[in-house]
């Protein structure tokens, strides 16, 4: 009788064992996977400089392991599919030119230039994106951006 116990006992103690191996094997499968992905956030948000109309300003954040290359930034517009409205000469707040390198756990913050020439195109933004060197598109949107672009077009419209 003793003797079944300690080899139920056992038993048990080896399944749960190989539970927790499995767990822990899946989650780092899924840690290392994640790693070495390309992981960026976009956060457009409102910038005001009081001798300036409100401009926006998006920040870039590298979430990933890796060094990340941003190839084009812009913005997503209503209508077409596929419209976009490309910064071509993007004002970093930290200086440097396109294409901008992000080492990891990095942010960097692009001023978005007002001109109000462009208010038609402005009241059709739709979101903010960052493409990188590799063809990675990531995209943001945020409270501010649409209260920015609600503004513009009342603005046009008067």
């Amino acid at each position: 009788m003793q003797r079944d116990d300690i080899t139920l006992a056992i038993a048990i103690l080896g399944a749960f064992g190989g539970v927790i191996g499995t767990v822990l094997g899946i989650a780092n499968f899924w840690s290392s996977r994640r790693r070495d992905q390309e992981r960026l956030r976009v956060i457009p948000s409102c910038y005001a400089d009081p001798s300036a109309p409100p401009t926006i300003r998006i920040e870039i954040i590298n979430h990933g392991m890796i060094d990340v290359s941003v190839r084009e930034i812009g913005f997503e517009l209503r209508g077409k599919r596929g419209a976009k409205m490309i910064l071509t000469t993007p004002m970093f707040q930290d200086g440097g030119a396109m294409p901008k390198p992000l080492a990891p756990r990095k942010r960097t913050c692009v001023i978005f230039p007002y001109s109000e020439n462009h208010d038609s195109l402005y009241g059709k933004i739709k979101k903010a994106y960052v493409q990188t060197e590799t063809g990675a598109m990531f995209f943001g949107t945020s409270k501010a951006l649409r209260a920015w672009v609600r503004n513009v077009r009342w603005r046009h419209r008067a």
